[in-house]
């Protein structure tokens, strides 16, 4: 808001110094006719000539009277202007420090977590050494993406979204596919972050204004493991949200390329990540195989074994 309204001032000021020159050239260009006009009066002899120029001169200073009136009015547009565009710049600068102090605090808080990830990681290392049988139990089912979304989100948006991606063939993590009565929360969310390629995340209104709530945990690991691996991890999707709204609730959040839902379908968005997940199954060759099928069975020609006969083949 700030620096909007600051570059309005900057173009009003130029606009207005541009017409204070234009003025003060139109003053000197009277000024110089002014004096001329006043030396000849000095030699006229006939009486009608000497009145045409007096008025002439007269009618100069008039002009030139206005003129200045002009300049000082724009001389002191300018001065407000400019004083207000002073103030704007501090808040500018205000907002732009306090913007720095937190990211540097959240820099510091990521650094922290990663540490603190990467001790664990160290533990867990030693632990699977020492234990094989613990090392064993920590390898969880892999996942393609994980969902970190709002709870308010899923029925219009976030729920199709992640139903279409199975159907695509992505093994999806999200909390109403994996999470069962008496499952550790906490635990489930810790093992999807730790175990999917990549973090799909909704980012709404809803989502921002749920700080401290499991949304903030998840978007945080998410963070911690990027920062961690240095590689693409967070795909953000904005959802009902603009620019200047992401901006405010997170600078690093904005800096990525997003999809929009505003801007594409539920299939277009589906497409766009399903371009960047891995593991997508080859349904094109499953096609073959049920067209193949299809003209199998309407082939009477062909030769087939009776269903329960193979089946008692196999048992037996």
């Amino acid at each position: 808001m700030y620096q909007g309204r600051a570059n309005e001032l900057r173009a009003s000021i130029a606009a207005l110094r541009k017409k204070l020159v234009q003025e003060k050239e139109k003053e000197a260009r009277k000024s110089k006719e002014f004096t001329t006009t006043s030396r000849t009066l000095a030699k006229m002899k006939s009486p009608s000539t000497f009145k045409t120029k007096q008025n002439k001169a007269n009618r100069l200073m008039e002009e030139i009277a206005k003129i200045q009136k002009n300049v000082a009015g724009l001389e002191d547009q300018i001065a407000r202007k400019t004083k207000h565009l002073h103030n704007f710049e501090q808040r500018i600068s205000k907002e732009q420090t306090k913007l720095r102090a937190a990211e540097l605090r959240h820099e510091r808080a990521l650094t922290q977590e990663v540490k603190k990830r990467q001790h664990l990681e160290d533990l867990r290392s030693r632990l699977s050494t020492e234990f094989p049988e613990y090392g064993a139990s920590e390898h969880q089912e892999k996942h393609d993406v994980f969902i970190s979304h709002a709870s308010q989100d899923k029925e219009d948006f976030v729920e199709p979204l992640a139903n279409l991606l199975q159907e695509m063939g992505f093994k999806v993590w999200y909390d109403n596919f994996v999470i069962t009565m008496g499952d550790s929360i906490r635990e489930s969310i810790d093992k999807g972050i730790r175990n999917s390629e990549y973090g799909l995340v909704v980012i709404s209104p809803r989502f921002m204004a749920r700080t401290k709530g499991w949304a903030e945990r998840e978007l945080n690991g998410l963070t911690a493991r990027e920062v961690a691996g240095r590689k693409k991890l967070i795909l953000p999707i904005w959802h009902n949200v603009d620019y200047k709204a992401v901006l405010e609730f997170s600078p690093t959040l904005a800096d990525k390329y997003a999809l929009n839902t505003q801007d594409m379908s539920l299939q277009e968005i589906a497409d766009a990540i399903a371009e960047v997940l891995p593991g997508q199954p080859n349904l094109e060759e499953d096609r073959l195989d049920a067209d193949e099928a299809r003209e199998i069975l309407a082939d009477p020609t062909e030769e087939r074994i009776p269903w329960e006969m193979l089946k008692n083949e196999t048992m037996s």
